[in-house]
């Protein structure tokens, strides 16, 4: 049986956030990469449980100093706020309680519905630069393709575009769960990640469109769960709205 489901808005201060990654020593690592999701993801766990608010989206108007958390949670607003009064009191600076809201968010949803999705995404996929290499890392699924596909850079085949790619990676992680009718790439950008103390550049991409639902269930699971290996860092949160074809 499908989990009920509560979609939350956190309001946070992000110069509190930053402070907070400092004295807690989040950041580190060999390039002293600062990584909000990072940060996020600590922040979070310690104020309201590990994996709560999970997967979760930070969304910044340019030019402001606070933020809004948007995430999805399986646990009440009242167990949320219960679990938040026993946090530490630089919690409260960080982050507005009393403007904590919750609404409960549809999971059923009828075979072929056609909905409108919003989505951030970190498109990765695991390689291996060298065959004689042992060490596995993260690699841009769309150097990947290149890399893979087109071996050779003189080569006039046409080669698909990162929105292609980065649609054709959406996909694959839905499976049966959901058909993608259209993706656009709204938004692209490198960003270092800090993974186990590793700093990592990696896609940080916003795909906007419609698909329509497959299997109800799985589609259920993957608003819950999120999508993407790096759903716990403000990665994979699947926003939905009415389709764009209504």
């Amino acid at each position: 049986m499908t989990k009920s489901l509560r979609f939350i808005r956190l309001p946070i201060k992000l110069d509190q956030l930053w402070m907070l990654a400092g004295q807690r020593n989040w950041m580190s690592s060999p390039k002293m990469v600062m990584d909000e999701g990072l940060a996020l993801h600590h922040a979070l766990a310690e104020t309201f449980g590990k994996g709560r608010l999970q997967p979760f989206r930070l969304m910044v108007t340019p030019g402001q100093k606070t933020g809004i958390i948007y995430a999805y949670c399986t646990t009440s607003l009242a167990e949320l706020k219960d679990t938040a009064s026993l946090s530490g009191p630089e919690y409260a600076h960080l982050f507005d309680f009393d403007a904590l809201m919750a609404k409960d968010m549809p999971v059923q949803f009828a075979t072929q519905r056609r909905l409108g999705f919003d989505i951030r995404l970190r498109p990765v996929r695991r390689s291996r630069r060298l065959a004689q290499s042992a060490a596995i890392f993260e690699m841009d699924a769309f150097q990947h393709e290149m890399e893979t596909r087109f071996p050779d850079p003189h080569s006039t085949e046409p080669k698909p575009s990162r929105e292609t790619v980065y649609g054709a990676w959406l996909a694959e992680r839905l499976g049966n769960a959901a058909t993608l009718v259209k993706a656009r790439l709204v938004h692209f950008k490198r960003h270092h990640a800090v993974r186990n103390c590793k700093a990592s550049e990696g896609p940080d991409i916003v795909l906007q469109g419609d698909l329509t639902v497959g299997d109800p269930d799985l589609f259920a699971q993957c608003l819950i769960n999120g999508i993407g290996r790096h759903k716990a860092y403000g990665y994979g949160m699947i926003l939905i709205r009415p389709s764009e074809n209504l």
